[in-house]
């Protein structure tokens, strides 16, 4: 492996994520998470399980930060040192990867806070059975999560792979190879967000967020931070529910003050699948007029298709804009006018002038 891993040399821990919060105005500063200039992964172990699959996958993606492996099984792993906990490492980590099951979430994350770790990356379910009078595991990870000011990405979800840093903070398989680009895509299902960043259109990302179920983070927080980076040409929302509707708006007015196009798939369109929605997350799906309107209103384009979301997101990613609602179209068959006159009227829903 080729990670630089730190050894027990004592380094000066300040950096520009020193601050006694990560909040910036209304907003996280995501730095820390998807910028780590150090992480630490909690649960490292050999290949071929979890933890050695995302030391590899960190590795093998060209992460040209400091790597600590947190481990109390083993006094070195990879050729270089293991310790026993957060609490032993030389230096603060900007970023805690916590490759841990369901039961040791709680302390992990109070480890977290006690060592001041800005950013953490949670991959469990966090689910428990509901008890009276109880806080449910996700909840009492997203209150120890903002009482400490921590970004948390997940739980129950699979990571993110940003592009644009050479990072890859996945246990599960991550081509090396994959290339940077300029769109952003955050998703609320796992499994999409593994078939986006996979696809084979040629759609290439600076950031692919799996959001998982937002014990802290949401994904309008990632919608802001996206949005400053420069290279961010397009976002692409897979979305169950919006859990902080004021950010999200907040988004929104961002992006189009920016010229950066808002493309969503929204599930839930019908009662079955808003059933199926809470399902999966405990997301409240909504009533899919509302969000309708509410991305009419701010100029979100909906699709209603993951192949219809690439081919989207991959005429966004050009920059190229029309200078108008109407498209012009040259055939030389009868069959094609038709079939563009078709999908004019259904899915845009305007008249359209017949061709000769």
């Amino acid at each position: 492996m080729t990670t630089k891993y730190e050894t027990a040399t004592t380094h000066d821990t300040t950096t520009e994520h020193d601050m006694t919060t990560t909040q910036v105005g209304h907003r996280q500063n995501l730095t820390p998470l998807l910028h780590p200039e150090s992480l630490a992964i909690v649960g490292i172990s050999q290949p071929g399980r979890f933890g050695g699959i995302l030391a590899q996958n960190i590795s093998q993606f060209g992460y040209e930060g400091t790597v600590y492996g947190v481990n109390p099984r083993y006094d070195s792993i990879y050729d270089r040192p293991c310790y026993a906990s957060l609490r032993d490492l030389p230096a603060r980590p900007d970023l805690a990867i916590l490759a841990v099951p369901n039961s040791g979430l709680v302390a992990s994350l109070e480890e977290v806070a006690e060592c001041g770790i800005p950013a953490a990356v949670i991959f469990a379910s966090a689910y428990s059975e509901p008890v009276e009078g109880e806080l449910s595991l996700k909840d009492q990870l997203g209150r120890i999560a903002k009482k400490n000011d921590i970004i948390l990405c997940g739980p129950n979800g699979m990571g993110f792979v940003a592009p644009c840093r050479r990072l890859a903070v996945s246990g599960y398989r991550v081509n090396p190879e994959t290339p940077t680009g300029n769109v952003t895509m955050i998703c609320h299902s796992g499994s999409v967000w593994e078939a986006f960043l996979q696809n084979q259109r040629g759609v290439r990302f600076n950031y692919v967020i799996s959001a998982g179920s937002e014990g802290a983070t949401t994904l309008s927080d990632y919608m802001q931070f996206a949005l400053e980076n420069e290279s961010t040409r397009v976002i692409g929302l897979f979305l169950e529910t919006v859990r902080d509707p004021e950010t999200f708006t907040d988004a929104l007015v961002e992006a189009a003050e920016r010229d950066i196009p808002v493309i969503a798939l929204k599930t839930g369109r019908s009662e079955r699948g808003a059933q199926l929605a809470r399902a999966h997350s405990g997301a409240l799906a909504g009533e899919d007029g509302v969000y309708d309107a509410l991305f009419e209103h701010y100029g979100v384009r909906r699709t209603r298709s993951a192949d219809e979301m690439l081919a989207t997101l991959e005429l966004f990613a050009t920059g190229m804009r029309t200078k108008t609602h109407f498209v012009s179209a040259i055939l030389d068959s009868g069959g094609q006018r038709a079939l563009l006159v078709a999908l004019g009227f259904a899915q845009v829903d305007q008249q359209c002038a017949l061709p000769t």
